[in-house]
């Protein structure tokens, strides 16, 4: 179970209790949203940064796949030939 399921409602309880008031729970529970996408985005536009640094120094990985790969027309051919 993620820790955020675990620490939310103690947070929210004792932020109703120090307050009485729902409204500031609805804006703490906004914040942690706005903040987890916040780094939800950074961290997928950070590996979409390591990707491409990565394929830029060592190349792409898949070429190699791609220059052996055979077409259907290839392999048609050849079972033809046999």
């Amino acid at each position: 179970m993620p820790t955020g399921e675990l620490l939310g409602p103690p947070i929210s309880g004792a932020i109703y209790g120090a307050t009485n008031n729902w409204h500031c729970v609805i804006a703490f529970s906004g914040t942690i949203q706005v903040a987890a996408a916040i780094v939800l985005l950074y961290g997928a536009s950070a590996s979409l940064r390591f990707t491409r640094l990565h394929l830029t120094m060592h190349g792409d990985p898949f070429s190699k796949v791609q220059e052996r790969a055979f077409s259907v027309q290839d392999l048609l051919e050849r079972g033809s030939r046999s």
